[in-house]
């Protein structure tokens, strides 16, 4: 067929390119190119709509059928055919799945879709069972494809030993083509261009499911111009080689996905423990496949609804051979020509035809590669390599079989389904033996100071978990030992707790007291119990290896029970034993090689001074450990003692230094991986940043470091992040969100015995509840948080817990009992070293005592006084001083006299009473009428309902119960002009908004208006 000029003429003389061309005729580029080319030729309808286009007859196109060929020229005869109908292929699969019970494919057909539109050779690949067939068979069920595609579905199933020539007469069968001109071609190539010929324009789909080699693929793809062709393989090299543009990867179904269609299989699965179910699913590993199988076995198990039954087949599935040979009735209707002889379709039948391909070498070295860990875990080059005792190209072999899968540079994993398979087949015990050394090289060349070293026990850390559980199945008490111990500071800094206490336990059941590392795997197991809070455990453990570590060369484990047990006392409040435990530790360390435990005295000492109030001497004791600890390299104790001096610093009000050592804290500990010191940082710095004001940074780190504590399974500190995530609720007040975190953490808090959490939260919820109104709850949970201060010893605590107990009575008009609380947290510091905080806290709250009997004077004086301390604090009470002075002002008693000649004037507003106390004017102000509620429009029901926290009055209402704050007309003050110019050009200099504010006088909302008025950007609120 010669080229179409006369076509490619008339596209140039009106300037279209064939881009422009093919799309007002709807269909592709590349057929344009074809028909001008002469590779193919218009169909009748195309012929058509290129004449309307052009407005010329066929002959001016060259669209002219050509001159037919001489005698010796003639083809094999192409039948003229008319299809009504669409052509069905009888090999498709005999399964039908509505698309609107498909899970987790539906963005996997809008990108095939997408293919088919553009015409491209698309090719899916993935592993066995992931559903690359399934995905064809919905795509043909689509209604897109069927419209984009109406004349059909042409279905070749290859498999690894296919017959080409024969599914290319069976096509051609499909297509009416008779059986006499058929068999007249005497080659394959030939019989293909006959297929290409009897397709002709016809719009179909043609699906070559499960191609193993390139060559028989290829004959396939017939390159008829109006077909969209889609293939399917589970190897990445045929795929790669096959596909025009990038083959597309058929993932596994996440967990989500996959427990979708496991209950939409087995409904009544959503109703058994969720633990059960998880075990299920981690069988699957998300193979489409392997979810029918189970979900179809066990919805055969569920008829009669027995649950013992179901319980029987559920703990049947841990049996990996079972779950592997369990028949998909689904797939055992739709056999493939794999095999001559029907075949049960299982998941041990679709991986073995993998595996058969496999020359020995590889097939051996994929059975020890199962005994790594699988997806969704990897494990590095060298791991693999070590383990299965070959090359590289062994590895690639795999790799482009499928069975293996890249994770990323350097990175393997292996599915779940092939693991247990490929477990299955194995019968050697040396691949193991290897894993366990590979184990030990690991824990070896481990040092938690090193930044690679930790990144990369990070990443094969699943890896040594599996050497360790192979030796512990063999039995090999000293590599189990080894490992165990070397592991303990990885366990320490990722917070992994609970896994280091059942290896630790593991480990010493496999030895006796005798042996030289029991006291040893004592002492850890104490540690780590401590870590945990399990304060009885860690107690009896720590008791148990200070009696087997009294030898001179075991000095190092004796020392680290005394650590443990002076911690524990501490915890019990016995300051006095805690105290001499750490003194005995410290004059033990220090005469020991080890430099790491004289820090970790120190630290305990500067703990226990924080706990009696001595800030001071504790910032000593931390400054001291931390020399130590920087002079010998210890760098995680060094990210522990930077959160003590920052905490040592926060409690004396030096809130820049603080926030400085925790950050320097913070960076040393992300750089390294320390999860358990990040999470320690992020708290401290967290709350180091509210007390400043910084509340939405505060919010920021607290969530960040509770995902971490989440990840360590630390519910301490999970427990300390939604306490202080109540706190900045409460900020934003919203105390209905504050007090539920507050109440969830306080069921942790008493579950562990908690016993300074508990005061906290108690105290906490009080306020909560003060705020609220909800006077009574208030109290109810002061009343048992006090005896429990007084209980533990801690100056803080209490004084704190008085304090927010006066407020609460302030809120409740309680002016007498708030000057108790307030008085008796003064007390407190009486013989101790003050609390800066606290103290005028204290002092605070007895300005407002002084106020509400009339002594506005002395009030606003000892207020002011608050203010500057808090202003040098940086405090975020300042904020709250700073509006109470505004509202006290030395205007105030005018205007209260003012109002008492209006109110005998006029007798309708306020009725005051004078008391003569102690030469003192005391002032009681009552309201005649009651504000209006707005619900129920009731004025004589209504009550005052405590204060807000910017000092509004609120009410409730005793008919309707609606809680309301009536709306205040405030006087519009006259600013100086000058203030907004100045608070630009201190916002051009990077200042923030409370910066801006203080610096001006004002308050930062008024600052914010005026710059947005002038269209500034807006500088950090912190």
């Amino acid at each position: 067929m010669t080229a179409n000029e006369a076509l490619r003429r008339a596209r140039a003389r009106r300037g279209w390119s064939q881009a422009m061309l093919a799309q007002r005729l709807d269909t592709s580029s590349q057929n344009i190119g074809r028909w001008e080319r002469g590779e193919t030729r218009p169909s009748p309808y195309f012929c058509e709509k290129l004449c309307e286009l052009f407005e010329v007859d066929t002959e001016a196109l060259g669209l002219l059928e050509p001159a037919p060929l001489t005698a010796s020229e003639t083809p094999i005869a192409v039948p003229e055919l008319s299809w009504q109908e669409p052509i069905l292929d009888p090999m498709r699969p005999r399964f039908s799945i509505p698309l609107t019970q498909v899970i987790g494919r539906q963005g996997l057909l809008d990108d095939l879709f997408t293919h088919l539109q553009n015409r491209t050779n698309c090719v899916l690949y993935g592993l066995p069972g992931v559903g690359k067939t399934t995905l064809a068979q919905l795509l043909s069920q689509d209604a897109r494809c069927q419209h984009l595609l109406p004349d059909g579905l042409l279905w070749v199933s290859l498999g690894p030993q296919p017959d080409v020539h024969t599914e290319l007469l069976r096509l051609a069968a499909i297509l009416h083509a008779p059986e006499d001109e058929r068999r007249q071609a005497r080659s394959t190539q030939e019989l293909v261009h006959y297929v290409q010929r009897l397709i002709g324009e016809k719009r179909l789909l043609l699906v070559i499911d499960d191609a193993w080699r390139v060559e028989e693929a290829r004959c396939l793809l017939l390159g008829a111009p109006q077909i969209a062709c889609l293939v399917t393989t589970r190897l990445p090299e045929v795929a790669m080689t096959l596909s025009e543009a990038q083959p597309i990867p058929v993932p596994e179904l996440d967990m989500e996905q996959s427990y979708g269609l496991l209950t939409q299989l087995a409904p009544h699965l959503a109703q058994s423990p969720p633990k059960t179910v998880q075990q299920v699913l981690q069988y699957t590993g998300g193979l489409p496949l392997a979810l029918t199988v189970l979900g179809s076995y066990l919805r055969m198990q569920s008829i009669g609804g027995q649950s013992r039954r179901i319980e029987t087949a559920l703990a049947q599935l841990s049996d990996a051979s079972l779950r592997l040979n369990l028949v998909s009735p689904q797939r055992a209707a739709m056999q493939r020509p794999i095999q001559p002889e029907v075949i049960p379709w299982s998941l041990a039948t679709i991986i073995s035809i993998s595996e058969q391909h496999l020359l020995p070498a590889a097939r051996h070295a994929m059975r020890a590669l199962a005994i790594l860990p699988a997806k969704p875990e990897s494990f590095s080059e060298a791991a693999a390599l070590a383990v299965c005792g070959s090359g590289l190209d062994i590895l690639d072999v795999l790799l482009d079989a499928g069975l293996v899968e890249g994770a990323g540079e350097g990175r393997y994993c292996i599915h779940q389904v092939i693991a247990d398979y490929a477990q299955l087949q194995q019968q050697e015990t040396t691949p193991g033996q290897r894993l366990v050394d590979y184990g030990q090289q690991m824990c070896a060349s481990f040092n938690v100071k090193e930044e690679q070293r930790m990144q990369h026990m990070t990443s094969e850390y699943p890896v040594v978990l599996a050497a360790l559980q192979v030796a512990l199945t063999r039995q090999q008490t000293e590599d189990v030992i080894l490992m165990v111990l070397a592991l303990v500071p990885f366990w320490r800094t990722q917070g992994l707790y609970q896994q280091a206490e059942q290896w630790l336990q593991a480990a010493q059941a496999m030895t006796t007291a005798e042996k030289p590392g029991y006291a040893r795997l004592l002492a850890q197991r104490a540690q780590f119990a401590l870590l945990r809070e399990a304060w009885e455990q860690a107690q009896q453990d720590a008791l148990a290896g200070l009696e087997l570590s009294v030898a001179p060369e075991q000095h190092e484990v004796h020392a680290t029970c005394l650590l443990t047990l002076g911690l524990v006392a501490q915890q019990a409040g016995n300051d006095t034993q805690a105290r001499a435990y750490y003194e005995k530790g410290l004059h033990l360390a220090r005469s020991g090689r080890d430099g790491e435990l004289p820090s970790r005295f120190l630290r305990g000492l500067g703990n226990l001074a924080l706990m009696q109030g001595e800030y001071q001497q504790a910032q000593v004791l931390f400054q001291e450990g931390l020399a130590l600890a920087q002079q010998g390299d210890q760098l995680e104790l060094m990210c522990q003692l930077l959160s003590n001096v920052g905490k040592a610093l926060q409690l004396q009000g030096d809130y820049a230094h603080a926030e400085q050592r925790l950050r320097e804290g913070l960076a040393l500990a992300r750089r390294l991986g320390y999860r358990t010191n990040q999470i320690l940082l992020l708290l401290y710095l967290g709350v180091t940043l509210c007390q400043q004001g910084k509340t939405a940074q505060g919010k920021a780190l607290f969530l960040e470091g509770l995902a971490l504590a989440r990840q360590s399974e630390d519910h301490g500190q999970i427990k300390r992040f939604l306490m202080n995530l109540g706190a900045v609720a409460f900020e934003e007040d919203a105390y209905e969100e504050a007090e539920h975190y507050f109440q969830e953490a306080l069921v942790e808090a008493r579950e562990s015995q908690d016993l300074t959490s508990c005061i906290v939260l108690l105290t906490n919820i009080g306020v909560a509840c003060g705020e609220r109104g909800a006077f009574e709850e208030a109290q109810r949970a002061f009343e048992e948080c006090l005896p429990l201060t007084h209980q533990l010893g801690d100056p803080w605590l209490l004084s704190n817990a008085l304090c927010a107990r006066g407020e609460v009575s302030l809120q409740a008009h309680q002016v007498d009992e708030a000057e108790h609380w307030f008085q008796e947290a003064l007390a407190v510091y009486q013989d101790r070293e003050p609390n800066r905080e606290l103290v005028t806290m204290s002092r605070f709250g007895l300005a407002q005592v002084e106020s509400e009997r009339g002594r506005l004077e002395e009030a606003r004086q000892v207020a002011e006084q608050c203010l500057q301390v808090f202003v040098e604090m940086n405090h975020r009470t300042a904020e709250k001083v700073r509006a109470w002075l505004d509202r006290v002002s030395p205007t105030t008693a005018s205007i209260e006299e003012g109002a008492r000649v209006a109110a005998q004037e006029e007798g309708d507003s306020l009725i005051l009473v004078h008391e003569e106390v102690d030469n003192k004017i005391l002032v009681h102000e009552e309201q005649k009428s009651m504000p209006v509620c707005p619900h129920c429009q009731n004025s004589h029901a209504v009550r005052k309902r405590g204060k807000s926290r910017s000092g509004a009055q609120r009410y409730q209402c005793a008919q309707c119960h609606h809680d309301f704050t009536p709306s205040v007309h405030r006087t519009m003050v006259p600013v100086d002009p000058r203030l907004p110019e100045q608070a630009r050009l201190l916002a051009a200099q990077g200042k923030s908004l409370r910066a801006i504010a203080r610096e001006l006088g004002l308050h930062h909302t008024t600052v914010m208006r005026w710059l947005n008025a002038i269209s500034e950007p807006i500088p950090p609120a912190y």
